[in-house]
């Protein structure tokens, strides 16, 4: 099982409808409500710390990259399953330190997770949609990284019965600094992208490995399904 206690519950919820619709039209910035705060919270005889709890810190990353991966994997799921990228707006789950925008490309999708706050960094996911042909997947059997630390696109859990004749290819990007605006536009090649390079990050962005291992994180928290066959009667 690749997903988390938590990421099944925001899955009923997008299916039922019960989350907040986020995803915007064409380049629109998608506002919602963030967490009040005092700008001038009491004077107390208790010092409070000046830098952040680096758990609380931790856990709103992992909170965003749970999202971030959630969306990816819907985006992908129906995509195998219909040939095309979902063109209606999908239900996004709201989070206090960023908000999510989905930007429809010509061979994919690009979804962003923009900060809401100065001194936080931005994520992306891009994900590649089409068909492998033969030429393809000798290339990709030939394949050898330029770079050691490219471990090329990845392939997302595809657990439906039906096969596809299609296929899905992502990668995960980073801010390379602290961000308050939505990314640029990627550029999501026709053929299948093999290296990180194939499938490029936006302008001002880089290929996360954090984000991969913030998932394998999320992943190690669910206790693996146990499967009871049923006695025939």
């Amino acid at each position: 099982v690749w997903w988390v206690s938590g990421g099944a519950i925001a899955t009923l919820a997008l299916l039922f409808g019960i989350l907040y619709p986020t995803e915007a039209p064409e380049d629109a910035e998608v506002s919602k409500p963030i967490l009040s705060v005092p700008t001038n919270p009491p004077n107390t005889n208790k010092q409070k710390p000046m830098s952040p709890d680096k758990a609380d810190v931790e856990e709103t990353r992992l909170a965003v990259v749970e999202a971030l991966f959630l969306y990816t994997k819907l985006k992908s799921d129906y995509y195998l399953e219909n040939g095309k990228f979902q063109e209606k707006p999908s239900q996004l789950i709201p989070i206090h330190s960023h908000y999510f925008i989905v930007k429809s490309l010509e061979h994919g999708v690009q979804i962003s997770a923009v900060p809401r706050q100065k001194d936080t960094y931005g994520y992306v996911a891009v994900l590649w949609g089409g068909k492998i042909s033969t030429a393809d997947k000798k290339r990709q059997a030939n394949w050898k990284p330029e770079d050691p630390t490219d471990i090329g696109t990845l392939s997302l859990p595809n657990f439906s019965r039906t096969p596809s004749d299609y296929s899905t290819r992502v990668v995960y990007c980073e801010s390379l600094q602290p961000v308050m605006e939505p990314p640029p536009r990627a550029f999501v090649p026709k053929s299948l992208p093999i290296s990180s390079k194939e499938l490029a990050c936006p302008n001002g962005y880089a290929f996360s490995l954090g984000i991969i291992e913030a998932i394998g994180k999320l992943s190690a928290r669910t206790a693996p399904a146990t499967v009871i066959p049923s006695k025939p009667d």
